[in-house]
């Protein structure tokens, strides 16, 4: 009995490494390419972002579109933490782009009397956009939105 047994476990060991080699030869080499996006954040100060002028630019293409306001014959499309997008919407089949407004930790927006209300990080501007070629900053409420969850955390701003 011990002599079999002897014999079973040297065949196993024998068996063993074989059967992992055959397994492996039947598979065929993949060339699996991957690619990922790799976010990098870029820091800036608080008082930085309140300095930098908030002008219309030129047109640019949607990449990522969040919230969508229509107001009168435009729309208005957010592009979370870029800015706001503004199109010519008199002609729905065919919106037409005007340009864009570039603000840093734009997630929302609202419109009432050609008033444009963003959030741009903690604070809380109004543009007025009256003339939609010229939209002009009337106004800068600082700290309206000072805190931020973060993974269950709260990060205050300063």
């Amino acid at each position: 009995m011990k002599i079999q047994f002897q014999k079973l476990k040297n065949s196993l060991l024998l068996f063993l490494p074989l059967l992992f080699m055959f397994a492996f030869l039947g598979c065929d080499k993949m060339d699996v390419k991957e690619t990922y996006t790799l976010k990098i954040p870029i820091y800036k100060k608080l008082g930085e972002v309140r300095k930098m002028d908030i002008v219309m630019s030129s047109p640019q293409q949607v990449q990522n579109a969040g919230k969508i306001y229509l107001y009168k014959d435009h729309l208005f499309i957010n592009e979370p933490n870029i800015g706001i997008h503004i199109y010519d919407n008199s002609n729905p089949a065919s919106p037409k782009s005007l340009g864009m407004l570039p603000i840093i930790g734009n997630f929302d927006l609202g419109i009432q009397n050609d008033l444009l209300y963003a959030d741009n990080i903690v604070d809380l501007l109004t543009f007025d956009i009256s003339n939609l070629s010229k939209p002009v900053l009337v106004d800068r409420q600082k700290d309206v939105f000072a805190i931020k969850y973060k993974l269950g955390e709260i990060e205050r701003y300063e």
